[in-house]
């Protein structure tokens, strides 16, 4: 069986040798290649496309898929919400607003989960905080506007208690001009 397998090889390697060192007629092995009927070896490379994985072909703007567009809520309401039910109402709020925010991009750009986890361990809800601020930067960039990360600024006004409550403000604030600009409807509550 082996004898068969290595004469195999050494025939197929004799015919790829035979292969790559022919050369077209009425030109030398070092001439140019360039005739019209020659086309050099394919050299054991396969030329194919991946086929569509059940990906959706959405509309595509920039550097993400453009998915629903979010809630247009009222940034002093969410505000006062937080403040009247003692942070309970920022809670769900950021929740919702996460999973807003990556369904309008059709990518994981923030964890919505976060916020649940950050009521026993703070720390999560300060890296929820953190992607929603990067997502809302990349949003208006992508879209053409210019904007900047504001995370430092609420972690400083944090340690006086009122950063927080500037986020939830910023937040609506800079969501409620992605929606606007992309048809949503403002529903105040």
């Amino acid at each position: 069986m082996e004898d068969k397998t290595n004469q195999y090889n050494e025939n197929n390697f004799q015919q790829n040798n035979q292969t790559q060192n022919t050369a077209p007629p009425n030109q030398s092995q070092q001439g140019n290649y360039q005739n019209n009927n020659y086309q050099q070896p394919n050299m054991g490379q396969t030329n194919y496309q991946q086929p569509n994985m059940g990906q959706n072909n959405y509309q595509q703007t920039g550097g993400y898929q453009k998915g629903p567009v979010g809630k247009m809520r009222n940034p002093a309401i969410v505000l006062l919400l937080s403040i009247i039910t003692c942070g309970i109402y920022g809670i769900i709020w950021m929740y919702q607003i996460s999973n807003e925010i990556n369904d309008y991009t059709r990518a994981k750009l923030t964890e919505p989960n976060y916020s649940w986890i950050g009521i026993f361990c703070g720390v999560f809800t300060y890296i929820n905080i953190y992607k929603i601020d990067q997502a809302l930067v990349q949003i208006d960039r992508v879209e053409g506007r210019t904007s900047e990360s504001r995370f430092l600024l609420w972690i400083i006004l944090s340690i006086f208690g009122i950063g927080t409550l500037m986020m939830y403000y910023q937040v609506q604030e800079s969501l409620n001009h992605i929606w606007a600009a992309n048809g949503g409807n403002y529903n105040q509550y």
